[in-house]
């Protein structure tokens, strides 16, 4: 096993001794601070986006303490690029149980299901892009593409309809666990629907949204021109390819995904790769920035779920009910 990794880094270290490096630094003295400017609004808009989403399941909808939530999913966006995904849910969770109120129980519950509402906001963009100009090698991907966007489609309808939620399939779900485990299920499977639930959609679509211009703008930045399903592409390859986080901020996979889906729409490697690096940039520097500025202290940003910032008891574990 060691071998087949060794031998793999020495190759990848082979690799990059030939790549082009003078291109990528070229195209990055060469990048427009206005483009990268555009990308950076955008993807600080779109933690926002996640964030509100995130608040609207946490408290039920109410707008009160939207600012306590938007400044904990900041700190756990910050987290994220410094750490792994399970830190940096600890970071958010643990930042606004003591500011918010919130029992830790429904923030958890809250965070479980906003990653459910992202991904199906993402699935359903995958309908429009199908329709979009792709390349050959892409070509086949159309009707999965569009097969996975109607099943998203019903997905939102049974997760919206309450009395079909309520009537057959929460009870169809109890059935499935213990009677000691039921009410805490239940109440868990509560936060995700009705009306929170359909807000939360809708601002998980306005944060991809985003961040397709995100994207976008970050490869005009390197000169890049491409149709807007390639950058679209490297949005959902990049996601798939994060999905366990592995490392940092994505280091690595945001730049594997841009070389390879780029490659596809006839960019050259080191341009993709120049982009993949101000994408990278863009996506990890403005929290970690934010983040610095919530807390005062850099080290504090992955301490803040520890302390609760002194302001209440984070340990509460109480029922996932609004409060």
């Amino acid at each position: 096993m060691w071998a087949l990794v060794l031998g793999g880094l020495a190759l990848a270290a082979r690799a990059m001794q030939h790549f082009p490096w003078s291109q990528v630094w070229g195209a990055l003295a060469g990048a427009s601070p206005g483009w990268i400017a555009v990308s950076t609004v955008l993807a600080v808009l779109s933690l926002l986006a996640k964030g509100g989403g995130w608040h609207v399941l946490m408290t039920g909808g109410r707008a009160a303490g939207l600012r306590e939530s938007e400044r904990a999913h900041m700190l756990g966006a910050a987290a994220m690029t410094l750490t792994v995904s399970v830190g940096a849910e600890a970071v958010r969770v643990g930042a606004v149980v003591p500011r918010l109120g919130v029992p830790v129980g429904r923030a958890v519950a809250a965070a479980a299901w906003s990653r459910i509402a992202e991904t199906i906001s993402l699935v359903l963009l995958l309908l429009p892009a199908a329709l979009l100009t792709m390349p050959p090698d892409f070509q086949h991907l159309r009707l999965p593409a569009a097969a996975l966007s109607v099943v998203a489609m019903v997905v939102v309808a049974l997760l919206l309809a309450p009395g079909l939620r309520r009537r057959l399939l929460l009870p169809a779900l109890l059935r499935k666990f213990p009677e000691r485990w039921r009410e805490r299920v239940g109440e868990v499977a509560s936060v995700g629907g009705g009306r929170p639930m359909s807000e939360a959609l809708a601002l998980a679509m306005l944060n991809w949204l985003l961040q397709w211009g995100s994207y976008d703008a970050g490869m005009l930045a390197v000169g890049i021109h491409v149709p807007l399903a390639a950058s679209l592409a490297v949005i959902v390859a990049v996601n798939l390819g994060g999905i366990f986080h592995l490392t940092p901020g994505n280091v690595g996979v945001l730049q594997a995904g841009t070389v390879l889906v780029l490659g596809a729409f006839g960019v050259a490697a080191a341009d993709a790769l120049a982009a993949g690096l101000v994408l990278q940039a863009v996506q990890t520097l403005p929290p970690i920035l934010i983040g610095v500025a919530l807390v005062g202290r850099p080290w504090k940003v992955l301490r803040e779920f520890g302390s609760g910032d002194g302001d209440g008891d984070a340990s509460n574990s109480g029922p996932v009910g609004v409060v």
